[in-house]
């Protein structure tokens, strides 16, 4: 069964998801305040959620075990699986998710149920409290999807799910959603081919995205980046041979052996197996502040969390928002550091940019953090 939550495997039902930050369209609670201390969410569902799929401007999707529920915007209908699928990949806007896909490489969309029978790429609901269905599109023929992601400039990318004995990555890239969908439902069509199309050696792990680029982690540990190179969001060199708009392999991280990747606004991250943390890009345009150990932005940068009364910290997980990054680390604690204008640091400051590091106070036993563009959220175990 392909569950990667930790709860799940140790059986452990005791976890809290807590959230703070920007709650204007009531996607992290029912009331009407942006939290500015992290507060433990029990609207979603009555199952308490274990994974956050989507975590978007408007819109949040939880799954847990065989439940998918949104809060926000977006009226998306309970989902009830058949199994306990691992749902990943989630896309979307600013207006909700689009879709995702499960393990096995096939593609969810979401739909409104009066036109789902129609070929084209639905049209926004006139209504905001129209209810709306994650719907599989995949049939046998379809093309089975290893990971797929959309930048903030609309261009989407995806793996194809390659045999257990592949090593040859294909990546398909398109224009907008419209593009990728009409793709996916006719992939021979007239018109229907890709953008783009890359190849590198070896097998996916992760293909994420920011505002304006891709990065790519394969299962050798190597990462890769392209798209938009302003504001230094490729974390490499470019030229002849490895212009912006073909992966590159991110060589600042060359010999390291990679195990994840995370991506928003024009900033991207790195984890290593042995818990360093490495960051590149910028803040965006016109946010008063900057992220100090970005400063050198011509690098990736090296971050060291000092815990005052032992050696630098080994980092577990990390996510990155628009323009803040959240690191847990050894201990189950949480250090935040970037944009709180909403309060998305969760440490219950006033502060609107926070420039060094910090760790949330009165938060133990942190398991895992997501970021939304204006939003944090960690899975803790329950004391």
């Amino acid at each position: 069964m392909p569950v990667d939550d930790e709860a799940q495997v140790n059986g452990d039902g005791a976890i809290r998801l807590l959230a703070a930050g920007f709650n204007g369209h009531h996607q992290l609670f029912a009331f009407d305040e942006d939290p500015r201390a992290f507060t433990a969410m029990v609207e979603a569902v009555a199952t308490i959620p274990r994974n956050v799929l989507f975590a978007g401007w408007s819109n949040t999707v939880f799954q847990a075990g065989k439940h998918i529920s949104s809060l926000g915007h977006q009226k998306l209908a309970l989902v009830n699986l058949e199994d306990d699928r691992l749902m990943q990949c989630g896309f979307g806007d600013h207006e909700g998710i689009m879709g995702c896909i499960d393990h096995e490489g096939r593609l969810y969309l979401v739909e409104h149920p009066a036109i789902v029978e129609q070929s084209e790429l639905v049209e926004r609901p006139d209504s905001p409290d129209q209810e709306r269905h994650l719907l599989c599109q995949s049939t046998d023929v379809s093309p089975k999807i290893g990971t797929i992601a959309l930048a903030g400039n609309g261009r989407i990318a995806l793996t194809f799910k390659q045999a257990p004995n592949g090593n040859l990555v294909h990546i398909a890239e398109f224009n907008s959603p419209l593009a990728f969908v009409r793709w996916f439902r006719d992939p021979s069509g007239e018109g229907n081919y890709p953008a783009c199309h890359h190849m590198i050696p070896g097998r996916p792990k992760q293909l994420l995205a920011n505002t304006g680029s891709f990065i790519l982690l394969m299962e050798s540990g190597d990462v890769y980046t392209w798209g938009d190179a302003r504001y230094q969001s490729l974390g490499r060199a470019i030229g002849e041979e490895m212009p912006a708009d073909k992966p590159g392999a991110v060589d600042a991280l060359g010999g390291l052996s990679i195990s994840k990747i995370a991506s928003g606004g024009w900033m991207h991250a790195a984890l290593s197996a042995d818990g360093a943390l490495y960051v590149w890009g910028a803040n965006s345009p016109g946010v008063e502040g900057r992220i100090r150990c970005l400063e050198d932005q011509d690098q990736v940068a090296l971050v060291t969390l000092p815990d005052p009364d032992a050696e630098p910290l080994d980092v577990l997980d990390m996510a990155i928002g628009d323009n803040h990054i959240a690191a847990v680390t050894e201990g189950d604690r949480m250090f935040v550091v970037g944009e709180n204008r909403n309060g998305q640091l969760g440490v219950g400051s006033e502060e609107r940019f926070i420039e060094d590091w910090v760790e949330v106070p009165n938060l133990t036993q942190v398991r895992k953090v997501w970021c939304g563009p204006k939003s944090t959220f960690v899975r803790t175990k329950a004391l």
